[in-house]
């Protein structure tokens, strides 16, 4: 008899404590997630984006979601131009495809017309600028100034402090951030190698999104230029040596026709 009224009693008791946890789930009092169900949405592996924007949609997953809380509903309205700035050539009217990235080394990284700046992010003024390779095959050549290939996309490692960028000859730069010197090169299309129909000539400057697995540091890189006659690709290089690590095609060789 005593057992059973222990047994009856501790039932009591786990149904009031469950009870309770539901009452103080719907009061919304003690229900804050952990770090692990806040953070369900990115990849194994994977930090959130909170105090900078250093990936093409800010984390490596590009979710483009940030967990920062000081913008809100209550201040948006008070939000107004700082600064407004172009840095690409005046002959250039093209378009940008990429994002800035902010704000390692206090600086903003973006990409332009065959330029790469880092600027300061609360005047816009440049703090130092690199001019990568010049390649254009519908005028002069690298000598040319009508330069009309949209800048892409830019990398950070934030392990050795590199900016990754596209060059116009479809070769991929790593940058030391804080400085803007050039560390290495790595082809990734190669400029006038194209097959495709008649054209023998080729241009791209390829995007460039820095990952870290955990085992290898690696640069995505790809060329772009749907125009261009070149085989599609995704390649992956070495972030410290520019080593090509491994590369998939995307679409068939040009000697497999008909596609």
């Amino acid at each position: 008899m005593r057992k059973l009224f222990m047994l009856l009693a501790a039932s009591a008791l786990l149904s009031a404590t469950v009870v309770g946890l539901a009452s103080a789930s719907r009061s919304g009092k003690n229900v804050t997630p952990s770090a692990e169900t806040a953070n369900a949405y990115l990849m194994a592996g994977d930090k959130p984006c909170t105090n900078d924007w250093m990936n093409y949609g800010c984390d490596q997953g590009d979710t483009s979601y940030s967990q920062l809380t000081q913008i809100n509903a209550g201040n948006l309205s008070k939000l107004h131009v700082i600064w407004d700035q172009g840095y690409s050539t005046s002959s250039y009217t093209g378009t940008i495809e990429g994002q800035p990235l902010c704000c390692a080394n206090g600086m903003m990284y973006l990409a332009s017309a065959n330029t790469d700046e880092a600027v300061d992010p609360a005047t816009g003024n440049i703090i130092w600028q690199y001019q990568g390779a010049k390649y254009d095959t519908t005028s002069g050549g690298a000598a040319a100034t009508n330069l009309q290939i949209p800048a892409r996309n830019i990398g950070y490692d934030p392990i050795d402090n590199e900016i990754f960028a596209g060059q116009q000859d479809s070769s991929l730069v790593a940058l030391n951030a804080k400085t803007g010197s050039p560390l290495w090169t790595a082809q990734v299309a190669g400029a006038g190698l194209g097959t495709y129909g008649t054209s023998t000539k080729s241009e791209s400057e390829p995007v460039s999104s820095f990952i870290n697995t955990g085992k290898q540091r690696l640069v995505l890189s790809a060329p772009n230029g749907g125009e261009s006659p070149m085989r599609g690709q995704l390649s992956a290089f070495d972030a410290r040596s520019g080593k090509l690590v491994w590369r998939n095609f995307t679409t068939p060789d040009p000697t497999q026709t008909p596609f």
